[in-house]
């Protein structure tokens, strides 16, 4: 899963593990810019949770950190 497929699930939704670690890796690449701004609470609500439930690669945990922190500064 990417950024562009999460966006547009339902309200509801279940992601399993696998659409995850992809969706985690794309977010990984990504900026503040690329997420409309519509969207970013979601985004961040998701971020937030997968980096609290520990659920996120070690090697693009900074860069998840620091795209977190971006959608919490604006």
């Amino acid at each position: 899963m990417n950024l562009k497929q999460f966006l547009a699930l339902p309200e509801e939704h279940f992601i399993d593990a696998e659409s995850a670690t992809k969706l985690n890796l794309d977010l990984s690449t990504k900026t503040i810019s690329d997420i409309p701004t519509e969207k970013r609470a979601l985004v961040s609500e998701y971020l937030l949770n997968a980096l609290n439930m520990n659920s996120v690669e070690s090697n693009i945990k900074p860069a998840l950190d620091n795209l977190l922190t971006e959608l919490q500064n604006v």
